[in-house]
Parts: structure tokens; sequence; C-alpha cells
């Protein structure tokens, strides 16, 4: 309904980020990306994502590339994994995050080995240290 669509629009992104939204993002992924790769070394991504154990590549690690994920968990099976990470300053799992159609359509395609990863708390410098 047309009421449904205005309110599923709230949530999409409204034009570019900004630095500090760019910054933020990056330190999000980068926490994301090191406690997945310990996850990993424990084998504790079988329950979550799939048997066998996983290299975790952090895809947007020298620059944004675009693509509806950010970081690609590799199976030993064979099998891929993608996960998306959301980061915000705010200490509130319920408030709403952005998505994009391009993430939308990409978990459609991919709807058991797409996983978004919230951070929240994030410091307002983008800086876990």
């Amino acid at each position: 309904s047309p009421e449904d669509a205005t309110e599923f629009s709230r949530y999409l992104p409204r034009g570019d980020p900004t630095a500090a939204q760019q910054q933020l993002g990056r330190a999000g992924e980068a926490l994301a990306a090191a406690y997945l790769r310990r996850a990993a070394e424990r084998g504790e991504l079988a329950d979550s994502v799939g048997p066998g154990s996983w290299l975790v590549i952090w895809r947007n690690m020298g620059e944004e590339r675009g693509e509806p994920w950010d970081i690609l968990l590799k199976g030993s099976s064979g099998d891929d994994a993608w996960v998306e990470v959301k980061t915000t300053m705010v200490d509130d799992e319920h408030k709403p995050m952005e998505v994009s159609l391009n993430h939308l359509d990409f978990a459609r395609v991919h709807p058991g080995s797409y996983f978004i990863l919230r951070v929240f708390a994030a410091p307002a410098g983008g800086s876990f240290e």
C-alpha cells in the first residue's frame, strides 16, 4: 500500500554519508571484522553461519567498494556468507537503521547467507580504542 511505501522510505539512505558517518562506519567494520576473526578462530561461527571453518575477509579494509556487504566469510566447505555492518552511536537495539535497495536485493538473492551485524554505542570519534 502507499502508506507502507511511505513508512519504508523513511529508512532509505538520503544522500551521501558525511565524513563523520564514514569514519564511524569504518570503525564499526574494523571492530566487526576483528570480532568475526576471533569467533572464526574459536569455531563459534558454525552455529550462526554454518559448519566448518571460516576465513574472514574485510572487503572494505582499504576503501569502500560500494558492495551491499562489508565482510566476506569464505567457508571451508566452499560456501560463502556476506556480512553488512551497521554502526550507530546510539545504545538502543530498537533504533531503526537505514538499508539500501541494493542491500535488500542482495539479501533476497542470498537469504540464508546474508547477515547484518549491528554495532551499538560506538564512540563519537569512531575509535574503539
